[in-house]
């Protein structure tokens, strides 16, 4: 995907975050032996401000040009 193009579909974002929410409850159901269900409730219970917290790298690279490499 080419996030830098203009005419980029918005609808990435939310598929993003959806992806981002499923790893997450798939990751406590097999790793904490949680029930699916309230792997789920968990997650949905504090994905806004966990999703929007991007410590420690203050933002998020939207193409390839400016991802910082160290």
């Amino acid at each position: 995907m080419y996030w830098c193009r203009k005419d980029a579909d918005f609808a990435v974002k939310a598929r993003h975050e959806d992806c981002v929410r499923k790893t997450a409850v798939e990751a406590m159901v097999k790793a904490r032996f949680v029930e699916e269900g309230a792997a789920r409730e968990a997650v949905d219970r504090v994905f806004g401000r966990c999703y929007k917290d991007m410590e420690p790298f203050g933002r998020r690279a939207k193409c390839v040009s400016r991802l910082i490499f160290f």
